[in-house]
């Protein structure tokens, strides 16, 4: 049987959207039950909190190079991801789901995050387009969606990474996330080892 891709469009687009336009009560409740359910152990809170901190640093860069609705980001963590925000958002999310110490979390959490960022990804580069026109389908066909290029693209943009506009994107709301987050599974270590 062969089913076209248009057919899987409209079959998986109309989950997607539903998923994106509750993309906040669903993280809650994944977040909820996946601190519930988790069964956290050493070397898990370790590997899951390394590779969280990966995506910490790979956000911290696209966060203190972007600025928002003001230029088109190119430089940086742009020049090997269109979605470099968002690529640190899925690296943070597989690194607690492996902190978790179940595979179900795991699981969840990261159908989440495709759910929400897909369709947002597919939006937010339609926004694009209708702003900077040909100069972002040039770049669309330069960098990769999602999953960082090894090779800058060639024309990079004239950002540069910025302490200041990192405060300005108020990105340390996630490291403090972050740390709130690490600290919870260390505590439900510490009490499930009990």
């Amino acid at each position: 049987m062969n089913v076209s891709t248009s057919s899987i469009d409209s079959l998986t687009r109309p989950l997607l959207d539903l998923a994106f336009r509750f993309r906040v009560p669903l993280s809650w409740i994944v977040a909820i039950c996946g601190f519930a359910f988790a069964r956290p152990t050493v070397v898990s809170i370790i590997l899951g909190s390394a590779w969280a901190a990966l995506g910490m640093g790979w956000r911290a860069w696209a966060a203190g190079t972007i600025r928002k609705n003001t230029e088109m980001a190119q430089d940086g963590p742009y020049a090997r991801s269109r979605h470099p925000l968002y690529f640190g958002n899925l690296t943070i999310a597989a690194g607690f789901g492996l902190a978790s110490g179940r595979v179900l979390i795991f699981c969840a959490i990261m159908a989440l995050c495709f759910a929400v960022y897909l369709p947002l990804m597919r939006d937010e580069e339609a926004f694009m387009l209708s702003v900077f026109g040909d100069r972002y389908r040039e770049y669309m066909n330069k960098v990769p969606r999602l999953l960082p290029a090894l090779r800058q693209s060639d024309r990079p943009g004239p950002q540069r990474f910025s302490w200041s506009q990192y405060l300005a994107n108020h990105e340390y709301n996630a490291a403090l996330g972050y740390g709130a987050a690490v600290a919870l599974l260390i505590a439900l270590h510490l009490l499930h080892r009990h």
